[in-house]
């Protein structure tokens, strides 16, 4: 069981489901058009409300094997970055309340993984960010991986900007800008995120493929 996609047993914590063809990724002028129209409707309810030039993050392990703290930190001199979990500020554990109450304040999300493999991608990405309204900035597995995996024109990644620096200036914009933020919400328009483990659903079809032959 790996997290790559094409192996026999995947393990996938979510994906991108299209409304009509699942099968099928959204075309690419589909996706200029979506990037070019008035999403603004898709704003989350909350979005008036929130901090300005704030980005959040909540992570519990602060050592991992990759350098995202180091990038955090440096991504930190150009924008305030808050940080939730272990020995940082406090969020609540019940259910989903801690997230409710980031993506009340927040409009941007860093879901950075804690290692750099490939299709490795979590709640982070898909319920913490996605599923509550939030932008995602993600850093983990390469980026070809995010497309196939995330909705379309849903998430930056850090391989995006040549420094945090570049990437910082990046939010301080979409953060005066409501119609090119609102963009990253267009893909709800065509799918929805599906959070499920799908290594049993891939076990299930083998053994309907074994017992046909």
């Amino acid at each position: 069981m790996t997290t790559n996609a094409e192996s026999d047993v995947p393990w996938i914590y979510a994906v991108f489901m299209a409304n009509e063809q699942p099968e099928v990724v959204i075309p690419e002028h589909e996706q200029i058009r979506m990037l070019n129209a008035n999403n603004t409707r898709w704003l989350p309810e909350q979005h008036a409300q929130r901090k300005k030039g704030v980005v959040a993050a909540l992570i519990s392990n602060m050592n991992p094997s990759n350098k995202r703290m180091e990038y955090i930190a440096e991504l930190a001199k150009y924008i305030k970055v808050d940080l939730y979990g272990r020995g940082r500020r406090p969020c609540s554990r019940e259910g989903d309340s801690c997230l409710r109450n980031l993506a009340r304040q927040y409009k941007f999300y860093l879901a950075f993984e804690n290692a750099h493999c490939q299709y490795y991608m979590t709640e982070k990405l898909f319920k913490n960010a996605l599923l509550f309204g939030m932008v995602p900035v993600v850093l983990g597995a390469p980026r070809e991986d995010y497309c196939r995996l995330a909705p379309p024109n849903a998430f930056m990644h850090v391989e995006d900007f040549s420094s945090p620096a570049k990437l910082a200036s990046y939010l301080h914009w979409l953060d005066r800008n409501n119609t090119a933020y609102a963009s990253y919400f267009a893909w709800k328009a065509y799918g929805k995120v599906v959070v499920r483990c799908f290594v049993l659903y891939r076990l299930t079809f083998s053994c309907r493929e074994i017992r046909l032959e």
